[in-house]
C-alpha cells in the first residue's frame, strides 16, 4: 500500500511538472503541447485508477477488520461462557466428592483413642461403642437424678420438720407473750 501511495505521489509530481512545463506555451510547439496534455490525461487516469484500487483495498481491509472484531467479540463471549461452565463444574465436582467422602468414610476403618492408645476399628464397632458409651452415660445420669431426688426429698422433709418445730416454738412463744401482754393490759386497766 505504501508502494502505491509513493507511486501516486511520483505520478502526481510528474503531472505537476508537466503542467508547469505546459504553462510555458512558448517553449513547446503545438504537437508537443498536445502530447503533453495527452500524457497528463493518461497520468491522471492512472492516478484515478490507483486511487480506485486503493479505496477498494481500504474498504476490503475495513470489512475484514470489522469481521475480525465481531469474531473476537464472539470468541470472548464463548471463552467467558466456558470459564463460567468450568467454575460451576468445579463446584459441582467438589460438592460431589465431599458428599462421596462423607458416605465412604462411614465404611472405612477409623482411628480412635481408647485408654491412651490409638486403635483402628471398624465403623460399626465405633458406632456400637459410641452408642454403648452414650447408654452408660444416660444410665449414670438417670441414677444420679434418682439419687439426687431421694436425697432432695429427705432434705426437704427434714427442713420441713425443722421449720415446723421452729414454727411451733414461735407460736408457743407468741401465745405466751400474748397472754402475758393481755394480762398486763388487763391489770393496767383494772388499776385505773
Amino acid at each position: 500500500m505504501k508502494f502505491r501511495s509513493s507511486l501516486c505521489l511520483r505520478r502526481t509530481a510528474a503531472a505537476l511538472a508537466a503542467l508547469s512545463i505546459a504553462g510555458s506555451a512558448f517553449a513547446f510547439a503545438d504537437d508537443d503541447a498536445r502530447r503533453a496534455i495527452l500524457d497528463l490525461r493518461e497520468t491522471v487516469k492512472a492516478i484515478q485508477a490507483d486511487l480506485s484500487v486503493s479505496k477498494n483495498a481500504q474498504m476490503q481491509l475495513m470489512t475484514e477488520i470489522n469481521r475480525l472484531k465481531e469474531q473476537n467479540r464472539h470468541l470472548t463471549g464463548q471463552v467467558e461462557e466456558l470459564y463460567n461452565a468450568l467454575e460451576m463444574e468445579k463446584r459441582s465436582t467438589r460438592d460431589l466428592f465431599g458428599s462421596l467422602d462423607s458416605r465412604v468414610e462411614a465404611f472405612e476403618p477409623q482411628t480412635v483413642v481408647i485408654n491412651g492408645e490409638s486403635v483402628t476399628v471398624d465403623p460399626k464397632e465405633k458406632q456400637a461403642f459410641d452408642q454403648n458409651l452414650e447408654d452408660q452415660v444416660n444410665a449414670q445420669v438417670n441414677e444420679y437424678e434418682k439419687t439426687l431426688a431421694k436425697e432432695s426429698e429427705k432434705e426437704i422433709a427434714k427442713y420441713q420438720e425443722d421449720c415446723n418445730a421452729e414454727l411451733a416454738k414461735l407460736e408457743s412463744a407468741y401465745n405466751e407473750k400474748t397472754e402475758s401482754l393481755a394480762q398486763e393490759i388487763f391489770n393496767n386497766i383494772i388499776k385505773e
